[in-house]
Parts: C-alpha cells; structure tokens; sequence
C-alpha cells in the first residue's frame, strides 16, 4: 500500500504522506488510546462511538489523547463527527484496497500505523469485523489481546 493517502487532523487540516511522514501539531503521539471506526459508505458503526467513551477515561487516567483510526473511506465528515464524540485526533487513510472491508489490508494499515506511532491501547467494536481485525493486528504486532471487554 505504497500510495495509501493518510491524512491527520486534529480539525485542522494537517497532511502526512505515509513514507515521510512528518508529525504536526495535533498528530496522535505515543501513548495515545486509539479507536478505530468501523464505518461502511461513511457511516460509522454505532460501536464506534461508544468506544471513544471508553477511550476517553483510559486516555484520562494515561495522561493521554484520544485518536480515532479511519480506515476505508477519506471522508472529512466522519472524522468531524469523531471530533463530536470526544476524538482529539483522526486519522484518515484511503486506499482501494481498504473498500470494501477485507482484515488483510486493513490490518497492514493499522498495524503500519501502530509501529509508527506505537499508542499505548487500541480499542476495536466487539463485533465480527472489530474481531477478526483485532486479532489479525496483535498477532501481525506480536501484542496481546483482550477481547469482549
């Protein structure tokens, strides 16, 4: 996924090439608590925004931010509607290969991601996609998983 845009907001428009990536004001640092939005056509997954809530207390009581990942859709709105729901930071990353939902680009995407900006926990929805994601990405990051929390 060489030319994977990813884009980082923090509801500014701050853009960071994958390969080079710069990090700019507001880009989601170590130790942040990551969510990532399910989404399909730019509608987010209800479970997403019931995890940022989670994320939040965790960031909290870590001294940390929250980020949310959005893997598929390049889609502005749904990150200012993360913004609403308590997200600091958001990551956008586009790629033909992200649409529709398949866990094997999806997981490179956000296993690059983590090796990049290592968060300190990354939450995913208890559902058949959160699922088959979550354990994809902590055995592709050699990491633990703690599932249906």
């Amino acid at each position: 996924m060489a030319d994977t845009n990813l884009n980082s907001t923090n509801g500014s428009k701050a853009k960071a090439a994958p390969k080079k990536a710069k990090r700019a004001r507001g880009d989601a640092t170590p130790g942040d608590v990551w969510v990532v939005v399910e989404n399909e056509g730019g509608i987010a997954g209800r479970v997403s925004w019931e995890l940022l809530g989670k994320a939040a207390g965790l960031a909290a009581d870590l001294g940390s931010r929250v980020a949310v990942i959005i893997l598929g859709e390049d889609d502005e709105r749904l990150a200012q509607e993360a913004f609403s729901f308590g997200a600091q930071v958001a990551y956008v990353a586009s790629h033909p290969t992200l649409t529709p939902f398949t866990a094997d680009p999806h997981c490179r995407a956000l296993s690059a991601l983590a090796r990049k900006y290592k968060p300190e926990a990354i939450l995913l929805g208890a559902t058949t996609r959160g699922r088959d994601l979550a354990s994809a990405v902590a055995t592709d990051l050699k990491t633990g998983l703690t599932a249906d929390c």
